[in-house]
């Protein structure tokens, strides 16, 4: 084999795994830039949408969504919008009409979206973020908490699995009363009573 014939086969085989890497991470994929929003067709009842904080790709299954420079209009203020029951109801009865639930790019253009100036959208962008903040953190550190429980389950089952752990040993160190419960119905009751607080405090303002 000549040199000839040698580099067109790794041209040739260079080809076709540049086509294979643009078929799984380029082609049917939407480029999205920094800031914009990425909101996703499948299922609108889900309500599943973001700001990018970074220029990436998205799948096919999510439109990216831009704003134009002569809109006065808020980044933040159109997600909270989109996520509103109003513009959810529309993006859920036009998904109806096909087999699967799923909005597509021209009914998502045509949704009618009401929105005041951008002093006020901001003023209301900043209200949320405050009123939720609160929200937030208890969501955080509860997922943090899932995170260690998950840890330890999977460590647990290890431990009984190698035999390192005597089930029937630890089972007698069980408390026959689990009073720890009520410490944290009141944790759960105080979250109710804070995002309660929250609602309540939102429609006094609007």
């Amino acid at each position: 084999m000549d040199q000839a014939q040698h580099n067109a086969i790794v041209g040739f085989i260079w080809g076709v795994a540049d086509d294979v890497l643009r078929d799984l991470y380029v082609r049917g994929k939407y480029e999205v830039q920094d800031g914009e929003i990425i909101y996703t067709k499948i299922r609108p009842y889900l309500r599943k949408a973001t700001i990018a904080p970074f220029s990436c790709l998205c799948s096919a299954d999510m439109y990216p969504i831009s704003i134009h420079l002569d809109e006065q209009l808020d980044c933040e203020f159109l997600l909270l919008a989109m996520l509103s029951l109003p513009f959810t109801q529309y993006t859920v009865d036009c998904s109806l009409r096909a087999a699967m639930p799923k909005v597509n790019r021209e009914t998502l253009g045509e949704a009618p979206v009401w929105f005041p100036g951008l002093v006020e959208q901001t003023a209301i962008v900043e209200y949320l973020n405050q009123a939720t903040a609160d929200i937030d953190t208890v969501i955080i550190h509860a997922n943090r908490e899932i995170e260690l429980l998950n840890e330890y389950r999977t460590r647990l089952i290890a431990d009984v699995v190698t035999g390192k752990l005597d089930v029937h040993e630890a089972a007698a160190f069980l408390p026959e009363k689990p009073e720890d419960l009520e410490e944290k119905n009141d944790l759960l009751s105080k979250i109710d009573e804070s995002e309660i607080n929250v609602v309540t405090e939102f429609e006094e303002h609007t």
